[in-house]
């Protein structure tokens, strides 16, 4: 009888250590993909960040920062944490850029951040560390470009264009005749849904065209209009 209770505590003890032992593994994080794949490294001149701003999406990142952080490998294999991270959040489409859910199902996390102006230009490499162990690579190329801001609201047309006097439509259309490539289209965020938010960034599109106005790229210099959070 006591060598069955002793037999039982040993089995025990067992599960109990093979529980912990599983519990204690922290799943790999994962990075799938990014919104860019070019950008210029400096001219946000948002008071926060420095260079373009980045997305990227994967899984175990952890649904906020904590003491993780983002790292860029620029072409000289030298690496720097980025400028700064807007938002570090559960891809629930509800906080971050949205507006897809990509949480619910997939268990996503997506990550808002600047690439710093020290890097130097080529094809880097960016990646986070969570929990003191390193992430996969994104491919990353810094690039030249301009960065400009425009707000469809705003009543200062065509403006600078700069984070504190950003245009509206008409400096859209006046950085499209210039074939400028890079663009960040701003908007206030009120009460706007990430839908309709999408539907007027198809609308300028849209009307660029009508009106002619090339709005290709190149291969290696793509023309990019995305949106903000707003200012």
């Amino acid at each position: 009888m006591k060598n069955n209770k002793f037999r039982v505590l040993i089995i025990v003890f067992f599960l109990m250590s093979l529980s912990l032992s599983v519990s204690s593994v922290r799943a790999e994080s994962v990075l799938h993909f990014s919104d860019i794949i070019s950008g210029p490294k400096t001219g946000l001149g948002d008071g926060l960040g420095e260079g373009a701003i980045i997305t990227i999406w994967g899984n175990n990142l952890g649904s906020f920062q904590g003491s993780s952080k983002v790292y860029f490998k620029d072409s000289l294999n030298h690496v720097y944490e980025s400028a700064y991270v807007y938002y570090w959040v559960n891809a629930d489409g509800q906080s971050g850029g949205g507006p897809a859910d990509l949480y619910t199902f997939h268990k996503m996390q997506e990550i808002a951040f600047s690439i710093p102006s020290s890097v130097t230009d080529g094809l880097g490499k960016m990646y986070v560390e969570v929990g003191g162990i390193n992430s996969n690579e994104l491919n990353f190329t810094v690039r030249e470009g301009n960065i400009y801001f425009v707000d469809i609201n705003s009543t200062n047309d065509p403006g600078i264009g700069t984070y504190s006097d950003s245009g509206g439509v008409l400096k859209l259309f006046i950085i499209m005749l210039k074939q400028e490539i890079f663009v960040i289209l701003v908007q206030e965020l009120i009460t706007e849904l990430m839908g309709i938010r999408q539907e007027e960034e198809i609308l300028l599109l849209m009307l660029a065209l009508v009106m002619g106005i090339p709005v290709q790229g190149q291969k290696k210099i793509p023309y990019l209009i995305f949106l903000t959070l707003g200012k």
